[in-house]
C-alpha cells in the first residue's frame, strides 16, 4: 500500500508545486489485482501476528502466497487473454504503435526513421547503419536511440519463442 503511495508521488501524481500538472491513467485490472493479493499478505499477517510471533509453518504460508503471486504475475498475459481482458492503453498492431516496434531499454515507443547521419550505429549491436536506410529510433532518450534491422528480427524472434514457452 505504502509503496504504490510512494509510487504515485514519484510519478508526478501527488505534486501540486509543480507548474505542469501530469494526469496518471489507472486501469482497473492491476489495481484490482494487486490490491487483492496485498490484502490477502494483510490479512495472513493479521492473522499470524495475533499471538505476537510468527510460527514457521505460518511463515511457510506467508511464503506459499508470495509463490502463488509469482506465478500469478508469470502467467498473467494469460490469464488476461483466457479472461479476454485488454488494456485499454495498448495500442492495436493495425495502428502501427509501439507493440508492432517494440521499445528501448528505458521503454520508450520506438518508431521507423530513415538514417540521415554518416556513420551512425545501431545502439543494440553497435553495427555500421547505411544512410537512407530504416531504423528504429526512441526519439525520448538523448541521445536518440536506435534499433537496426536485423536486431529488430532477432528480437521478434525471441519474443515469438517466448510466447510458444506460455
Amino acid at each position: 500500500v505504502v509503496n504504490g503511495i510512494i509510487g504515485i508521488v514519484a510519478c508526478g501524481g501527488g505534486d501540486e508545486s509543480s507548474k505542469r500538472k501530469t494526469e496518471i491513467e489507472i486501469w482497473w485490472y492491476p489495481l484490482a489485482r494487486d490490491f487483492g493479493f496485498d490484502l490477502i499478505a494483510l490479512g495472513e499477517l493479521r492473522l499470524f501476528l495475533d499471538d505476537g510471533k510468527v510460527e514457521l509453518l505460518e511463515g511457510f504460508l506467508m511464503l506459499l502466497t508470495y509463490l502463488v503471486y509469482c506465478i500469478y504475475m508469470r502467467l498473467n498475459a494469460r490469464i488476461m487473454r483466457r479472461f479476454k481482458i485488454s488494456d485499454p492503453y495498448d495500442p492495436e498492431p493495425e495502428d502501427m504503435g509501439w507493440t508492432m516496434w517494440g521499445r528501448c531499454p528505458k521503454s520508450h515507443p520506438l518508431a521507423p526513421v530513415v538514417v540521415y547521419e554518416k556513420d551512425s550505429t545501431c545502439d543494440r549491436c553497435e553495427r555500421l547503419v547505411e544512410m537512407r536506410s530504416v531504423v528504429l529510433e526512441c526519439d525520448r532518450c538523448d541521445p536518440a536511440w536506435w534499433m537496426c534491422g536485423p536486431c529488430f528480427e532477432q528480437v521478434r524472434r525471441e519474443e515469438v519463442a517466448d510466447e510458444k514457452r506460455l
